[in-house]
């Protein structure tokens, strides 16, 4: 399609179109699949329904779905190993994300704010020190 010759408007008109001609095409699709949905209970073969039967639930509670990503993996290195302050930060950073995921087990999620803004502290630390010392080993002479 050539836009050369179009003008703004007719570009803009275009869009909405295309939009509304897509946006049309999902709630079509969504009611179609709703519907099937709505078949597939009345046979009693949901397979939604039976995946989600292993989640723990809780009253007036959100049910979350356990981590895909396996939590506990690192990469070997010992906090010790890395020394210093940054030894130190990653090691509470570490603490604070364990404790952040058990606060999800147990549904303690507004705990979790705090925790995360230390992380985060944490985390801003550990980069600009990194940043503060690889620019020392840069040296600069005026001319």
């Amino acid at each position: 399609m050539q836009l050369k010759d179009k003008t703004v408007r007719d570009v803009a008109l275009r869009c909405r179109w295309m939009t509304k001609k897509e946006n049309g095409k999902r709630r079509k699709d969504d009611h179609n699949t709703a519907r099937k949905n709505k078949d597939r209970r009345e046979k009693g073969t949901d397979s939604s329904a039976k995946s989600t039967s292993h989640l723990p639930t809780r009253p007036n509670g959100p049910s979350y779905a356990p981590p895909v990503i396996p939590m506990d993996n690192d990469d070997g290195i010992p906090y010790k190993a890395i020394g210093g302050v940054t030894g130190d930060l990653l090691e509470q950073t570490a603490q604070m994300f364990n404790q952040i995921s058990a606060n999800f087990s147990s549904f303690q999620i507004h705990d979790n704010i705090n925790l995360l803004c230390k992380a985060r502290d944490n985390i801003l630390t550990i980069l600009n020190e990194y940043v503060i010392s690889s620019m020392l080993s840069v040296t600069c002479r005026p001319n």
